[in-house]
């Protein structure tokens, strides 16, 4: 029977499906990965999401696990960047009844209880542009999730960001993306906005996790959460003006256009002007 490779995927995680070399555990590919003890014990270091189940996958280029499913992301003490975790604890402590989240490393581990496992939870903003196209303006989208930290091991677990972000708008197959775009940006200048009242300001930084950057990441979500509010609150306000007053008995309101014929009532329709 032919033996698989034991290799994998250096940005997915995902298991190669390719046979190994004669006298090797690794496929001509992956043999770069041979001399690597994770991925030469990746079947005892087995974790799991805590917050779908799901077995973690190992990314050799990040050395982090993520989860395939809710692309959450853990990092070890030893491979996550220092500071990237000193910004995050720097955080306000996110403390709230029913967020208690058992670190995934630690709940491997027969010898600690429940409540010796339980992370200390941050919240983190994140953002990332989407590229259209040259003839229409590129997509921002953000939003904030939990990012839990472990006192015992010191293991960072960042919580899938779910299937919307800020604005309501779907992620779509960047849900599993998300943590993986903030982590390359790292070490990059980039130049970020924030805006309080009617000030904007802006920043050049290499490091999105810091409190600095954070705090304008937060107003920026903010301010889009607002515009986005007050524009739904507009539309209702237009639909209100423009559309038929009549309600039927079951609740369901009238999409006709409200009558301009002068002979009419001009708050209904054509089709239910009063009798």
């Amino acid at each position: 029977m032919t033996k698989k490779c034991l290799g994998v995927d250096s940005l997915s995680g995902d298991r190669c499906k390719r046979p190994a070399n004669s006298g090797s555990d690794f496929c001509f590919m992956h043999k770069p990965q041979e001399g690597d003890a994770r991925i030469a014990y990746l079947e005892h270091d087995i974790y799991h999401c805590p917050d779908d189940g799901q077995q973690l996958l190992f990314v050799p280029d990040q050395g982090s696990y993520r989860c395939d499913m809710c692309g959450g992301v853990l990092m070890s003490a030893k491979d996550i960047d220092s500071e990237v975790l000193e910004g995050i604890l720097e955080l306000p402590e996110v403390i709230e009844e029913g967020l208690s989240v058992e670190c995934p490393t630690c709940s491997s581990d027969n010898d600690l209880s429940d409540g010796e496992t339980a992370l200390t939870n941050f919240a983190v903003e994140w953002y990332f542009w989407i590229r259209t196209s040259k003839y229409t303006a590129d997509i921002y989208q953000c939003g904030v999730s939990n990012v839990g930290h472990c006192t015992v091991c010191g293991s960072t677990w960042f919580a899938g960001p779910g299937e919307f972000d800020a604005l309501g708008r779907t992620l779509g197959k960047n849900t599993t993306r998300v943590w993986r775009k903030q982590f390359r940006r790292l070490g990059k200048k980039k130049r970020l906005w924030g805006i309080s009242g009617d000030i904007r300001r802006a920043i050049r930084t290499k490091n999105t996790f810091g409190v600095q950057e954070q705090s304008l990441l937060r107003q920026a979500r903010l301010a889009g959460v607002k515009t986005a509010t007050e524009r739904k609150w507009k539309e209702a306000a237009s639909r209100s003006d423009n559309l038929c007053n009549h309600v039927d008995d079951n609740g369901k309101m009238c999409d006709f256009r409200k009558s301009t014929k002068s002979t009419h009532d001009q708050d209904y329709c054509y089709k239910h002007q009063p009798k």
